[in-house]
């Protein structure tokens, strides 16, 4: 009996250190796939069926080594990407990346407002005939892809427009459920999504201009950090109520998202290689390839669109 306790404090404490390591990744995780990312891939979905589905073998492991980078960056230096990119560029280079970073986030955040906002009517809808115990057992988390394309677009639907028409594809698994898992899932990854964005964007005009920041400081100690956050957050919702169609909205803010990564993935990348800031933790040779890689998809996909689009 005398080491029963002693395993009782080691199993909580590595529970503990799971939890620790858990929440970051899946609040990461969960945040990228906010309102944008959802119809992105429902229009991909009911748009181009599966056709598009090969892409993920190419993307994602591209995307890992992006995601590697990054966090070794931030591992090796202890600063953000802002500030590693202001000691390797030009301060007007660092300015601009900076900008576009703060804009991208910004319109984001407006499109991923505004579809919570309209994703709140399908589910006002559907509360005139379920009750809301029901609800909470549902899931919420469906293959958006696969939906949209065996359901909208065997119907002939190419070209979602509204919250309501997306959550149709859900029907045929969750009937007059529909509405509200759409709704769920909307407005639950654009909670976890709207602090990232704006707080992302503090943190990297913190870092150029020299402010502390951190969540951990009061308003007093850091009142450019928190002023950031509010100023896109409510730039954001002013423009999430824009008379505009909030599908393609979201759409566009991840095309605008894809558009400004090319710059920055690339910064990212001379960040990495560099000795003077990573010292003998410059990335490797397969991370070179990834990376680089990855930022070369990303240009071919931006001249691709701007040469199809006009």
């Amino acid at each position: 009996m005398v080491g029963v306790p002693g395993v009782s404090t080691l199993v909580t404490q590595n529970a503990k250190d799971f939890v620790n390591r858990l929440g970051p990744g899946l609040i990461t995780g969960a945040a990228d796939d906010d309102p944008s990312g959802i119809a992105t891939y429902s229009q991909a979905g009911s748009q181009f069926r599966f056709s598009l589905v090969w892409t993920l073998l190419l993307t994602t492991p591209l995307m890992i080594g992006i995601q590697m980078l990054s966090a070794r960056i931030g591992w090796v230096t202890g600063e953000g990407l802002a500030a590693n990119i202001n000691k390797q560029f030009p301060r007007w280079l660092t300015k601009s990346l900076v900008g576009l970073l703060v804009v991208a986030n910004t319109i984001n955040i407006a499109a991923d407002i505004g579809a919570i906002n309209e994703s709140l009517q399908p589910w006002q809808f559907s509360l005139k005939d379920t009750s809301v115990k029901e609800y909470a057992a549902m899931v919420v988390a469906l293959c958006i892809v696969i939906a949209t394309a065996v359901t909208l677009n065997e119907q002939g639907i190419t070209n979602i427009q509204t919250s309501s028409q997306a959550a149709e594809a859900l029907r045929p698994v969750a009937g007059e459920f529909a509405f509200l898992i759409f709704a769920l899932g909307i407005i639950g990854t654009g909670l976890l999504a709207v602090p990232v964005l704006a707080g992302s964007a503090a943190y990297a005009v913190s870092e150029l201009y020299g402010w502390k920041a951190s969540l951990s400081h009061g308003f007093r100690e850091a009142r450019g950090f928190y002023l950031i956050i509010i100023a896109a957050t409510g730039i954001g919702t002013l423009m999430g109520y824009f008379e505009v169609d909030p599908i393609k909205a979201l759409v566009w803010s991840a095309i605008v998202n894809g558009v400004i990564s090319v710059p920055i993935m690339a910064a990212m990348m001379l960040v990495g290689q560099s000795e003077k800031l990573m010292g003998q933790y410059t990335i490797s040779a397969r991370h070179r390839f990834f990376g680089w890689g990855a930022t070369l998809v990303m240009a071919v996909a931006v001249l691709v669109m701007f040469a199809t689009s006009f």
